[in-house]
């Protein structure tokens, strides 16, 4: 799953599909049913694309289109940030002081585990720059790097949702 998101992220930041078509791809692999065996065994067990954060230079513009967009429904808001739940997963828009595209995407992790679970991108991904981060509701996080500079993070499978 996580090659199939660096090559969906790397065509996006080349060019090549523009955000709508990026974010319904997204969706997609959120909603298959698993990826195809990896050659090596996985450093985690991602089973649910939890959310996907967008800056966005309007926000009530873009609010609009994202509710349109997905016909979902907003499950939390305020000034500035809207999270539109899509079936299992959600999308933020959010208006802030960065550039208008996607800030970063969440993985759930089967049986996450924060402090544990560190040794696996400090190990497995040793250039990512791993944090471990307590988000707004005290649950831990890894918040890491893709080889790209992509901004991926590691959650509990059932946070926010």
């Amino acid at each position: 799953m996580v090659e199939q998101l660096n090559e969906l992220l790397n065509t996006y930041d080349h060019g090549g599909i523009n955000r709508r078509q990026l974010l319904g791809a997204l969706l997609l692999i959120a909603g298959g049913s698993g990826a195809a065996a990896q050659d090596a065994p996985a450093a985690f067990h991602a089973t649910i694309l939890n959310h996907v954060t967008v800056a966005v230079s309007d926000f009530a513009k873009s609010r609009a289109f994202y509710l349109k967009l997905t016909g979902g429904t907003v499950q939390k808001e305020v000034p500035n940030q809207a999270d539109i739940r899509t079936g299992n997963s959600f999308v933020t828009v959010l208006h802030g002081n960065q550039p208008p595209g996607i800030m970063h995407f969440c993985l759930g992790i089967d049986k996450f585990a924060g402090d544990a679970a560190m040794a696996a991108p400090n190990r497995e991904f040793p250039g990512s720059q791993p944090r471990l981060v307590t988000n707004e509701l005290n649950q831990q996080q890894i918040i890491l790097r893709d080889p790209d500079g992509t901004v991926v993070e590691l959650s509990d499978p059932r946070y926010r949702l």
